[in-house]
């Protein structure tokens, strides 16, 4: 944290939002950072088309995200529950996709893996058993996944530090 600021942090969320939504912010102000959920949502669409395209499956399934209700509610407001949910479609479909031996692809879906813990820790539960039955069963360059995730898990504890002066913060969940 930065000495004499530790009372400026804005909020005690998990950081993965705030950055996203910051470019937006800087274009057209507070108003435009619900932006960044928009976006997401029309990626987690494209994501999932892709991995359905992949698959040889109906590509139209992809349309039941945007076409849930919660998905269209938490699509256009500004939390974290749509752009953690890109995290995630985009860390499984990686994680899929580096069967084929690429370990750029493998590096990529451990970091995107990793790095879901920015938007919500409990997005881990759900990369987990994909990115462990990937290294069992040897469906990727292992060292590359393993990389990337520590690399994405890095990336969440150092910007942890930075903001809230413990790389293990977690906010209180209030229950």
């Amino acid at each position: 944290a930065f000495p004499g600021m530790e009372h400026l942090v804005m909020s005690d969320y998990p950081l993965g939002t705030s950055l996203l939504q910051v470019p937006f912010v800087l274009l057209g102000g507070w108003q435009f950072a619900a932006v960044a959920s928009v976006l997401a949502l029309i990626v987690t669409t494209l994501t999932t088309r892709s991995w359905l395209r992949d698959l040889g499956l109906p590509e139209g399934f992809a349309l039941l995200i945007p076409g849930f209700l919660g998905a269209l509610v938490f699509g256009r407001i500004a939390m974290s529950d749509v752009p953690g949910a890109t995290a995630v479609a985009l860390a499984l479909w990686l994680t899929w996709r580096a069967r084929d031996g690429d370990w750029k692809v493998a590096v990529a879906a451990g970091l995107i893996a990793g790095a879901t813990s920015l938007f919500r820790e409990t997005n881990l539960l759900l990369v987990a058993p994909f990115v462990v039955g990937a290294l069992v069963r040897g469906a990727c360059v292992r060292w590359a996944l393993v990389a990337g995730f520590v690399a994405g898990i890095a990336l969440r504890l150092e910007l942890s530090e930075l903001v809230f002066g413990s790389a293990t913060y977690v906010r209180d969940g209030g229950y």
